[in-house]
């Protein structure tokens, strides 16, 4: 991530409470201003990722279903088939051989749909570096604060 620039040169030193004050108002906004682009920046890059998951996701799905549904008629018949020769009559090898079919492929169908929803659950879309910056910056500006009455 490239350096943050800042909107204004820094003040030149100052050592009375109201420039100290001053100072210390000018650096917290420009602090400010340097978190919230970075929790911009934090939060497209996380979302970047969710949608690029989220599209191979259905890209993938869309895909392997309309491979399935071929292959899954011909297996349906296979099914259908067999049946037939096991001694099930042809009618009720019709309807029973791509029922048995069908509550396989919905079975694999879940474990692939879990797997994703695993996956994409992994993405965080909290900016934690702007959180644990943040945190360190109320830390400094409370030093910086107790600095300037104890003066």
């Amino acid at each position: 991530m490239p350096p943050m620039k800042t909107d204004s040169p820094p003040p030149p030193p100052t050592t009375t409470i109201p420039g100290l004050l001053h100072s210390l108002r000018d650096d917290t906004t420009a602090l400010l201003r340097q978190q919230v682009e970075l929790a911009k920046a934090e939060i497209k890059e996380s979302t970047m990722e969710l949608i690029q998951g989220v599209i191979a996701v259905a890209i993938g799905g869309a895909l392997a279903l309309a491979g399935l549904l071929l292959i899954l008629m011909a297996v349906g018949d296979l099914v259908a088939v067999a049946l037939v020769n096991l001694g099930v009559s042809a009618n009720t090898a019709l309807w029973l051989g791509p029922l048995l079919l069908g509550a396989v492929v919905a079975l694999i169908g879940w474990v692939v749909f879990a797997k994703a929803r695993t996956a994409l659950s992994a993405v965080n879309l909290i900016p934690t570096e702007t959180v644990e910056s943040l945190k360190d910056n109320k830390q400094w500006a409370k030093e910086k604060i107790q600095s300037s009455n104890e003066s």
